[in-house]
């Protein structure tokens, strides 16, 4: 099974969607209590009594404002932070400015 955001799998009788993945970390939602989980993602895909399912949620494909729900307080002021940054940088491409000249600040959390 490929694991990517927004394939659901069952766990132990929980339902989950995921919500984040990288190549060593799964960050999961449960789809019926308010809570994540994170967790190795080889040792995810190797566990017994995971079941995988192909649908993907609402989450994936519908707003992206889901997925940004799983994250911490701190987590989402630095998404917030760079999504300022990036629109800065679409606003300067789109006037026909070059991207490197837009003035992008890194912000400090």
């Amino acid at each position: 099974m490929r694991v990517g955001i927004g394939v659901t799998l069952t766990w132990d009788e929980e339902r989950f969607v995921i919500i984040a993945a990288d190549y060593r970390h799964v960050t999961l939602r449960s789809l019926e209590a308010d809570f994540t989980r994170m967790v190795d993602a080889d040792e995810l895909v190797r566990l017994p009594n995971v079941t995988w399912h192909a649908d993907r949620t609402a989450s994936a494909t519908g707003s992206a404002a889901r997925v940004l729900d799983g994250l911490d307080d701190d987590e989402r002021r630095i998404v917030d932070a760079w999504a300022e940054q990036l629109a800065v940088v679409k606003a300067a491409v789109e006037n026909g400015q070059p991207a490197v000249k837009t003035g992008l600040r890194v912000a400090r959390m």
